[in-house]
């Protein structure tokens, strides 16, 4: 399809009210009080970022990805918004409560990564890279060992940080690259006096 004006995309999002009531149960479950304000605030906003993600794939790729990984892509799409989103809400909410943020920081993600593997058993290492490779941005991207791993870190800490830095609460970046907890503890004092 050449042109834009032409193309035209139906999104449709979940209905709390149609859901059978097992499911019905289960969201009220997990959302709590006024189930079906922040059911239909969470899948319309998530449902048509997602969809969005399809739509954008459809007019833009000649050559569509398979399916699944469509799927998945798009789903890293919604989330990433998604999560934004998110953490947008919980400043409005908590803004009022004056909180504090302390974002504590390493530079060098590889190196910081690198040392923990070092100073922990190999369980948890093996346990830490199969987590973060086996599934979301690490398995969409076919992220693998130690260096898919990295990547997927590095990618958390870019949206963190984009998170971080569109916050408008008192918040702090404490740089603990040189793992001196004594330093870290002096600034946190700073922070808090």
């Amino acid at each position: 399809m050449n042109n834009v004006h032409e193309y035209k995309v139906e999104i449709t999002t979940g209905q709390y009210v149609t859901a059978p009531l097992e499911q019905q149960l289960m969201i009220r479950h997990l959302l709590g009080e006024n189930v079906e304000c922040h059911f239909e605030i969470y899948f319309h906003w998530y449902n048509m970022i997602h969809e969005l993600g399809h739509a954008i794939f459809e007019y833009n790729c000649p050559n569509r990805p398979h399916p699944a990984d469509e799927e998945q892509l798009v789903n890293h799409f919604a989330i990433e918004e998604e999560v934004t989103e998110y953490v947008s809400e919980l400043e409005r909410i908590i803004k009022p409560l004056n909180p504090l943020l302390i974002y504590v920081d390493q530079q060098d993600v590889r190196f910081a990564f690198e040392k923990a593997i070092d100073d922990r058993p190999r369980e948890w290492s093996e346990g830490f890279i199969e987590y973060y490779t086996t599934q979301g941005y690490g398995k969409m991207r076919g992220c693998e060992g130690v260096d898919g791993t990295v990547q997927v870190l590095e990618e958390r800490k870019s949206i963190e940080l984009e998170i971080f830095n569109r916050l408008k609460i008192d918040k702090h970046k404490i740089d603990n690259s040189a793992f001196d907890m004594e330093k870290c503890k002096y600034e946190l004092r700073k922070i808090l006096s």
